[in-house]
């Protein structure tokens, strides 16, 4: 070969080698629930710019049945990429995150979401890179057989044999991505994220109740009103979601709701006079309630649509026998409602408003039979997230009944109008599942 010939090859040898790069190291996020897609660029940064996202698709159904460490391992080998899982637990917003490269061990770790970075870093340094294949090595050559000096035997010649390759299984196939492989762009999918509602919760409350009722331009002079302050109060709430674990939309926020409360002991006075009478006020409420939650975790914005069937009693008793010409009311209702829920960290603020569409008011009611009733309430308060599932509720709620009284010539009850009123403030200890 002439010299310039030779030349010529070396210098495109040093070129095409001068252009080999290493090839970028495949990365796979699979980012589990909605929280755990905000780590997306944190995770990003920490894998290094020598890393190329490949896109990992939903992962199988069979797949998320399994561990996490299983899981990762089996996800790496099949798309023949590093993988690194992240998710973030709703109540204690703690990050689990597991690392595993194709065909080795995956490593986990929970930690606090400010140190995700340094432990991703840490995961990537740390998982042993998977060793390669050893080459096979050459079979010895085989010994020649001694030739025989017998005319029918032949000779047998020497020869060369390696030893045989082991069997290779097809790869598996991957996982699959209705967006496929993108090349550079960095994608991550993310998995459906694990149902956060609670499927029932009990409160127990106690705390102080207050009435109040007056008359507007009352006539005659037996309409005695009322008021009291600093009853003492116990009571409970219930809610129940059947479907709340299940993935149907309707169905899984839709539950049944109670509650119910009385006053401890209580003796009154009439304004104007009289004996002490003992006083019971019971209230109560069954119905149900579609929950509406913005978000897939715990934390998410609330709403809530109620109808419920409930009753407000307060009536003035002697050995167990109504007193009359007293302000006894027994008012039953239906009642629509709207409710609300925000939570900031472990605080949740919540509020609820309610229309009491009366259909019976009572002794007081029946003193004025031409009557219009309705009422109103409004309620809110904060809830403070404890640990174990547990939730510390301080709220407070007021309840307006408001009367058109249309009293008739001859009535013995005449009076414009009257308002009752009542208020409850209360303290309340709630567990949730």
């Amino acid at each position: 070969m002439a010299r310039w010939q030779v030349a010529t090859v070396l210098a495109v040898i040093c070129v095409a080698a001068s252009g080999v790069q290493a090839a970028p190291n495949r990365l796979a996020l699979w980012l589990d629930g909605r929280d755990a897609v905000t780590l997306r660029g944190t995770i990003v940064a920490a894998a290094g710019r020598g890393s190329k996202l490949v896109a990992p698709g939903l992962v199988a159904r069979e797949l998320r049945a399994q561990k996490t460490r299983p899981t990762v391992e089996l996800l790496a080998q099949r798309l023949h990429a590093s993988v690194v899982y992240a998710r973030v637990d709703a109540r204690t917003k703690m990050v689990a995150l597991a690392f595993a490269r194709a065909g080795g061990p995956a490593s986990e770790r929970t930690v606090a979401r400010g140190a995700v970075a340094a432990t991703v870093r840490e995961l990537m340094q740390a998982a042993p890179p998977v060793a390669a294949a050893p080459p096979v090595a050459a079979a010895p050559p085989v010994a020649a057989k001694a030739t025989v000096t017998t005319p029918a035997a032949p000779t047998v010649s020497k020869s060369k044999s390696t030893a045989p390759l082991p069997p290779t299984t097809a790869p598996a196939a991957p996982v699959a991505s209705a967006a496929g492989d993108s090349g550079d762009a960095a994608l991550a999918r993310e998995a459906p994220p694990h149902p956060a509602d609670t499927l029932f919760s009990i409160a127990l409350d106690g705390g102080i109740g207050a009435r109040h009722l007056s008359y507007h331009q009352p006539i005659t002079n037996n309409l005695p009103t009322y008021s009291v302050a600093a009853v003492p109060w116990m009571g409970f709430r219930a809610a129940t979601y059947p479907f709340a674990r299940t993935q149907l939309p309707v169905l899984r926020g839709f539950g049944a709701v109670a509650s119910f409360g009385q006053s401890l002991y209580q003796q009154s006075v009439i304004v104007g006079g009289g004996p002490r009478y003992n006083a019971t006020w019971r209230t109560f409420d069954v119905g149900a309630r579609e929950r509406v939650r913005f978000g897939g975790s715990r934390s998410a914005p609330t709403a809530g649509l109620a109808l419920a069937y409930g009753g407000l009693r307060y009536n003035f008793e002697d050995n167990g026998q109504l007193v009359s010409e007293t302000p006894s009311v027994d008012y039953r209702y239906v009642r629509p409602a709207v409710d609300g829920r925000i939570t900031l960290g472990p605080i949740t603020a919540f509020v609820d408003f309610g229309y009491r569409a009366i259909l019976s008011s009572g002794y007081l009611g029946s003193r004025f039979p031409h009557a219009q009733v309705g009422g109103i309430d409004v309620g809110a308060g904060l809830a403070l997230r404890l640990p174990h599932d547990l939730e510390l509720r301080l709220s407070g709620q007021y309840i307006r009944f408001f009367y058109d009284l249309r009293p008739q010539p001859g009535d013995p009850y005449v009076a414009g109008g009257a308002v009752d009123e009542f208020a409850v403030g209360e303290l309340a200890l709630a567990y949730g599942f």
